[in-house]
């Protein structure tokens, strides 16, 4: 079920639903990102794995493996 880091994902979604079967959605990034919305195109501060863009509701994701680069956080979806 785990796979560290070499984990693949085919989409945000799947993204998403792994962090929170780890329990890692709720947790600090280790440092803010700062981005657009995919969605939106707004400018936020994305401080969770798991992060609802204020402006949309769109949510992005990251696995903390790959929190360190903005070019790994992917939009997961609204309402999901």
């Amino acid at each position: 079920m785990h796979e560290g880091c070499s984990g693949t994902f085919n989409d945000g979604l799947q993204v998403l639903q792994k962090l929170r079967m780890m329990g890692f959605n709720t947790q600090p990034m280790p440092v803010p990102a700062y981005l657009k919305c995919r969605e939106c195109d707004e400018d936020i501060v994305m401080v969770t794995f798991e992060f609802e863009c204020p402006h949309c509701k769109m949510i992005h994701a990251v696995t903390p493996c790959h929190a360190f680069e903005a070019k790994n956080i992917v939009a997961a979806g609204k309402n999901v």
